[in-house]
């Protein structure tokens, strides 16, 4: 599946969007089952999310190498106590300005994430208890909801569920965790 760049950024590119990491394949009562002919998702493991950790000058920001995006390594620590938590949640309007006026690693174009994009780094066979559905290696991420700049028809606001794998909707007052995203 492709999924169109060209969002109004000045990036017109196609690119694949990766693979949702799910790997294994159930029958209709729920028991798991070898993928093989099912066309279940876990059938398919080509275009596996791939990323790369740069850290230059100090900096931490991931290059997805599917999608080409650049993403802030961290869930925005908006109070600056170095700690990720309901106080690092923020309004729709806030985390807009928060990544639009960002300037990290060397850049000033960061930006609020479309839903699409966001969903590009959820990892389904990372799901556990204990751990966010995004690759933990990578990133560092809050089990929580974070805001995308996508808006649905009727005015509320796309977000992305790291916990649970989700995509849901809020009005634009919620406080939600970010993840600014570039364009290379």
């Amino acid at each position: 599946f492709s999924a169109n760049a060209g969002d109004g950024y000045g990036n017109g590119d196609y690119y694949t969007l990766p693979d949702t990491g799910q790997t294994t394949c159930y029958d209709a009562n729920g028991v798991e089952i070898s993928c093989n002919g099912t066309g279940q998702d876990g059938a398919y493991t080509d275009d596996q999310p791939s990323f790369r950790v740069d850290t230059t000058n100090g900096n931490e920001e991931v290059v997805d190498l599917q999608t080409a995006l650049t993403w802030l390594r961290n869930t925005a620590d908006l109070n600056g106590d170095g700690h990720i938590d309901q106080d690092d949640t923020t309004t729709l309007s806030e985390a807009r300005n928060y990544c639009e006026n960002l300037s990290y690693a060397g850049y000033d174009n960061w930006r609020l994430p479309e839903v699409f994009e966001l969903a590009t780094l959820l990892n389904y066979s990372a799901k556990s208890d204990d751990y966010p559905l995004i690759d933990n290696t990578v990133f560092g991420c809050e089990r929580g909801n974070y805001w995308s700049n996508t808006e649905t028809a009727w005015g509320d606001y796309y977000f992305v569920d790291f916990a649970n794998g989700d995509i849901g909707y809020s009005s634009s007052d919620y406080k939600l965790f970010i993840r600014c995203v570039r364009d290379r």
